[in-house]
Order: C-alpha cells, then sequence, then structure tokens
C-alpha cells in the first residue's frame, strides 16, 4: 500500500506548526502521526487538531467531512519538535491515503489559549524524504535537517520544517533563506547526490536519493515513532537535607549545562553564517569561521566542509582568472580557465559555461577572418588549438577541411 504527500494549512510564520503529518498501519488500522514544532515562548499543554481525508484518486471522504483530535496533558517546551501521540483511525478511514491537517486550538502552560483562523491560512505539501537520504543529508547538512527547503509567493520552508514568513532568516534554527533555498532545495540536493555517486565510481546510482518522491510505501507506527510522554507534574516532597543537596547539585549542574548549550548555540549560529556566506560566494569569509569550529558539528564534517569550501574558491579563482584573459585578448588561455571550473561551483560554473559557449562562436569567426583573408597558416595554428579543446566541434573540422595540405 502506498500513500501520498501530505498537506499542512497554517497562517505563515505561525510559531507552532506541524512539520510532519504521516498515515500509517497500526495493529488493526490505519493511524496519523504528527511532529510538532514548537517555536512559541510558552510550553504546550493541550492541541486540538482537526484532518481532511482523501483516497486514492485524491477524493474527499465523506464529502469533506473534517475530524478532529484533541491531545491533552501534553508538555510540548518551547524550542523543541515532538511527535504527538498516534491518531488512531476507525474503519471508516480505511481508504484513506492522503491528509490534510491543521492545529485549531492551543492551550499554554501558563493559562494562555490560542485559537486558528482557518481563513487566513494557506495550504503547503509536505514533501516525501525517505529515511536513508534524510540520514544522508543529516551527515551533510547537519543532524536537526528534516526536508528540503523551498520558497513561495510570501513564504518559505527551511530544512528544519518550519514555514517561515518573508524574512532572510529561519525564525528556529537561523538559518540563511538564500543560502536554503538555492543550495538546500530539492533539486539541488538531488543533484549533489548524483554526482557524489558517479564521483565515487558507483556503478548503480541509489534512485531514492536522486528522484522527487509523491508517493511512499506505508510505515507500521512501530517504524516512525516513539510517542512523547509528559513527564509527572506532582513529585512527592523530599526533606530539608535532601533539597539542599539538590538544589547545589541543580544550580552546578545548570551552571555547566547553560555553558555547554551556549557554546553550542553559538557554534551552531557561526555554522549556518558559514553556509550563508559560501552561498553568496565570500569563500574566505567562510573559511575564516570554519577555522573556528570543532572538527565535528551535529554530524557535520567540519574538515571535510573546509575542503569543498577550498575547492570552490579554487574554482572561483580559476574563473576570475579566466575573465582575465578575455580582458587581456587570451580567449584559447580563457577557455583552458573556464574548462576547470567544477560543476559543484553551480553559478561560477554555470557562467563559466556560458563564456565557453561564446568564445567558441568568437573563435569559429576568426578562423573564418583568417580563411578569408588567405592567412592561411595562422588560421591553421589556430583550428589545431580550437580542436585541441574541442575535438568533436563539426564547425572547425569544416573550416580545417578549407585548408590546403
Amino acid at each position: 500500500m502506498r500513500v501520498f504527500q501530505g498537506k499542512i494549512s497554517l497562517l505563515e510564520g505561525a510559531q507552532v506548526q506541524i512539520v510532519q503529518a504521516e498515515i500509517v498501519s497500526m495493529d488493526a488500522s490505519l493511524g496519523l502521526v504528527s511532529k510538532i514544532l514548537n517555536n512559541s515562548e510558552k510550553e504546550i499543554e493541550y492541541l486540538k487538531m482537526e484532518a481532511l481525508f482523501q483516497n486514492s484518486m485524491g477524493k474527499f471522504l465523506f464529502d469533506r467531512t473534517v475530524f478532529s483530535k484533541e491531545y491533552g496533558e501534553l508538555a510540548l517546551a518551547h524550542g523543541t519538535i515532538d511527535f504527538l501521540p498516534p491518531w488512531q483511525l476507525d474503519e471508516r478511514h480505511g481508504t484513506a491515503r492522503s491528509v490534510q491537517v491543521r492545529i485549531s486550538e492551543i492551550h499554554f502552560a501558563d493559562g494562555s489559549r490560542k485559537y486558528m483562523d482557518l481563513k487566513k491560512e494557506h495550504l503547503y505539501k509536505l514533501p516525501i524524504v525517505p529515511d536513508e537520504k534524510r540520514e544522508k543529508m543529516q551527515t551533510l547538512y547537519g543532524s536537526d535537517v528534516m526536508t528540503y527547503g523551498e520558497n513561495f509567493p510570501r513564504s518559505w520552508r527551511c530544512v528544519c520544517g518550519f514555514i517561515n514568513g518573508d524574512v532572510d532568516t529561519c525564525s528556529y534554527c537561523s538559518r540563511n533563506r538564500e543560502f536554503v533555498t538555492k543550495t538546500l532545495n530539492e533539486r539541488a540536493i538531488n543533484k549533489k547526490f548524483y554526482n557524489m555517486a558517479k564521483g565515487s565510481g558507483e556503478e548503480a546510482v541509489d534512485l531514492k536519493l536522486v528522484q522527487r518522491h509523491d508517493t511512499m510505501t506505508i510505515k507500521h507506527i512501530d517504524d516512525v515513532a516513539v510517542p512523547k510522554v509528559a513527564p509527572p507534574r506532582h513529585l512527592p516532597s523530599p526533606s530539608a537535607i535532601v533539597t539542599l543537596l539538590a538544589l547545589i547539585l541543580t544550580v552546578t549542574s545548570v551552571y555547566f549545562l547553560g555553558s555547554y548549550l551556549y557554546q553550542r548555540y553559538t557554534n551552531t549560529q557561526k555554522l549556518h553564517r558559514a553556509e550563508a556566506m559560501t552561498a553568496l560566494g565570500r569563500y574566505e569569509e567562510a573559511y575564516a569561521i570554519y577555522q573556528k569550529l570543532p572538527t565535528k558539528m551535529d554530524n557535520v564534517d567540519i574538515t571535510l566542509r573546509m575542503e569543498e569550501l577550498h575547492n570552490l574558491a579554487r574554482s572561483n579563482a580559476l574563473y576570475e582568472e579566466g575573465l582575465l584573459k578575455i580582458k587581456e585578448d587570451d580567449p584559447l588561455a580563457a577557455v583552458d580557465l573556464f574548462l576547470q571550473v567544477k560543476e559543484d561551483n553551480q553559478e561560477d560554473y554555470l557562467d563559466a559555461q556560458a563564456m565557453i559557449r561564446a568564445l567558441r562562436k568568437d573563435l569559429l569567426r576568426e578562423i573564418q577572418t583568417l580563411l578569408d583573408e588567405g592567412k592561411e597558416e595562422e588560421a591553421r595554428v589556430l583550428v589545431g588549438e580550437f580542436l585541441l579543446r574541442f575535438p568533436e566541434d563539426e564547425g572547425a573540422m569544416r573550416l580545417r577541411e578549407r585548408l590546403p595540405n
């Protein structure tokens, strides 16, 4: 059995969001598992969710009947992403293959409540990311990566799963919008994995890593998540001595934990800034930031990142040198430099390829002019140099045939 992409309905930049909604199989029925990102300043105790279900043909079940589910006794802390307990569906939902889901009501631990206005919300598809692909993405880009970056007309999705409004930095993880939406979108990641597979000499590329997925095989609930269990709220009172010792231990722990978390937060901010600088082509600044980070962070190999950055910087230098050769009226030398620009450096690579196409046309016109002016030896040398670089160019081969033996 296969299920389709789910959709979420929310207001751009809402501080509490559903970042995963997946139909799963349970022992005797289907179920819905959802993951909640709490970016508010408060702990969440209660959520009410509403859902519409569709069959495999995209038709809504029960004439668009809205089903609701209440989740009480939660303890969703600020700044966390947690699974909700599974929503077990009854036999009426046996043909459900996709879901549209939203949060309609939130109760916070401080007693305040929030009610959502459906009329102001927008629908967003939840991309399907196979587990093995997500693991590879986390190894390369950070352990908090859940999905692909994507731009929308008035908002954008970060790889952490949070959908932001029209802002430059993710409100949850602080990643840069331009870097995420250009470098970590689905197409760019698929291309990255394809090039990595080919570069490593693999005979067969794992299609799960390089293809778009609109459906997936339904998972069993045991393969998806362990629901969060709220901690007990009322603990027995310890004796005065135990209380004092506990207080000392707590203060000490908080101090060291705070120091650790602050350093971790600072390093995460630096990592995201380095990624943004890389996306903007400011390689020296990015390299200087990477030098200040530990060699391993959240499954990101900083040493490997620095090596990749070095290659990008070299590639950029080759492109800039090629532009100088054009100004010096040395098109063949410029072509040689542009041909060395690596595909990983997407922006410079595309520009270099465009320059190569333009220079090829210019060189062919120059060879034609030399032949028309009777300068056969000069034409012979130039067409020979041209064919060394582009041996299968039919235009150059036709021009060579006009030369006397």
